[in-house]
């Protein structure tokens, strides 16, 4: 991947990272709590992720130069009766090395979502107070500055809230287009690669919803975390796949996203999702997203 889309990329993953790092805890604040029902969380969202930015190693082993790539994604879930849902996601990739073979490399997932497990814990959750912009310098892992941006900082203190935990199981059907280079000899070669696979795992869900007031004004602090895990199987059929690619391999991923529904704040509207894992016909990957939700309910 060049230089320029890794630097940006590696500059959105950090001013991420400030901003929901960067807080001041608050003392000695009087409040009282009028609504705690973590229900209030929607169940069902439709979220586009307009940075998506996926990353793979090197793989010799199993023909595979990884993929790099910039783009934008759609991800949705539904839960209208709170035994079963359905989910997919739809990624479409306009920069980097997955547009060498195609004009329009894709991901493409659909699957089924059934309740396995539900209870409520008492915890903490955060009641911002005030928020404010603070000019930050954004630095990578070997301390040199890659940029600066304002991030969003506030003040806050802690209650503790009746949060829902919930599992689910999971399942589905996966579809990729895109370029690939397999290593032969120790030389990259450009291919194209269309292949469907299946997916079964399970997701963990954290929902929050307290109504807080203090000096006369009432706050909403709310939450929803999400970690899920699947085992992949790739390929059920293959489609202008290189023959050294057709052999059926085991895969898996990890990943989580969250966001803060409800409340009347900046990081409502913007939330990151990262998952990683190790694709059977591409190798390890990872993949970082920033989103903004389009609905709920």
């Amino acid at each position: 991947m060049n230089t320029k889309l890794k630097s940006f990329a590696q500059f959105w993953v950090f001013a991420m990272t400030c901003i929901i790092s960067i807080a001041q805890d608050g003392n000695n604040v009087p409040y009282k709590i009028l609504v705690d029902d973590a229900s209030r969380v929607p169940g069902s969202y439709v979220d586009l992720f307009y940075f998506n930015y996926e990353g793979a190693m090197v793989n010799q082993l199993n023909w595979h130069k990884g993929f790099d790539g910039l783009g934008s994604s759609i991800q949705a879930e539904f839960k209208p009766s709170g035994k079963f849902g359905v989910q997919g996601r739809a990624s479409v990739f306009y920069i980097g090395e997955k547009k060498e073979q195609m004009k329009l490399p894709f991901h493409l997932e659909a699957g089924g979502l059934v309740s396995l497990k539900s209870k409520i814990k008492a915890q903490e959750i955060k009641v911002p107070l005030k928020s404010f912009r603070k000019r930050v310098d954004i630095v990578d892992r070997s301390g040199n500055t890659i940029g600066s941006g304002t991030a969003l900082a506030y003040n806050y203190i802690k209650v503790m809230a009746d949060k829902e935990f919930t599992s689910w199981g999971r399942a589905g059907m996966l579809f990729r287009r895109a370029t690939y280079k397999p290593m032969v000899d120790g030389m990259p070669l450009l291919g194209s690669q269309s292949v469907l696979g299946i997916f079964a795992g399970i997701e963990f869900i954290r929902k929050a919803h307290v109504e807080t007031e203090v000096y006369d004004k009432v706050i909403v602090s709310a939450e929803y975390f999400k970690t899920y895990g699947d085992i992949l199987f790739y390929p059920v059929a293959t489609f202008s796949t290189a023959v050294a690619n057709r052999k059926r391999l085991l895969g898996f991923r990890f990943g989580a996203t969250g966001k803060l529904p409800g409340m009347k704040a900046a990081l409502n509207y913007m939330f990151p999702r990262v998952e990683f894992g190790k694709l059977p016909l591409d190798g390890w990957y990872w993949n970082v997203g920033i989103g903004v939700n389009l609905y709920k309910k």
